[in-house]
């Protein structure tokens, strides 16, 4: 359902921190257990954005770095912005994914994780094209995995 509807419905002029503090609050809980360290730096920019929308997309990204982190790590946000663009990096400490796989880690029903769905970086990537922004993406195996979401600003 969630692949079906990820066009925002009316955007707002929305802070890109709104977005994230929403996306934490809403998956901390799930992970208590791990005693993940997150830490956010950077820059606070506006974007026009369905709050609800782009945030379940957030979510999607921050779920598998948590899902993939050993208790104890660090998820790391950062935030910065240029002339038109702002962006949002989530990094993590994660084994990181092999160069085979990250040409198919955004289709659909493609997945490592076992009892995964695959969709959850297909919905990601929707959810902030929609927006009229992109997803990039740049891993070391053994390192960790960096997502990049560049939104235009508002």
């Amino acid at each position: 359902l969630n692949f079906a509807q990820f066009v925002p419905k009316k955007t707002y002029r929305t802070r890109v921190s709104d977005v994230i503090n929403e996306a934490l609050l809403d998956i901390v809980h799930h992970f208590s257990e791990k005693k993940l360290e997150f830490i956010r730096d950077g820059m606070d920019f506006e974007i026009m954005a369905d709050l609800n929308r782009l945030k379940s997309g957030v979510c999607n990204i921050l779920i598998n770095a948590c899902e993939v982190s050993e208790p104890g790590k660090k998820i790391f946000i950062k935030t910065n912005y240029n002339n038109n663009f702002g962006w949002i990096e989530i990094t993590d400490q994660g084994p990181g994914i092999a160069k085979k796989d990250l040409k198919k880690i955004f289709r659909p029903f493609y997945t490592t994780k076992k009892g995964g769905t695959g969709l959850g970086l297909a919905i990601a990537q929707k959810i902030i094209e929609a927006h009229n922004g992109k997803i990039e993406v740049s891993s070391t195996v053994s390192k960790g995995t960096t997502f990049k979401v560049i939104l235009p600003l508002a």
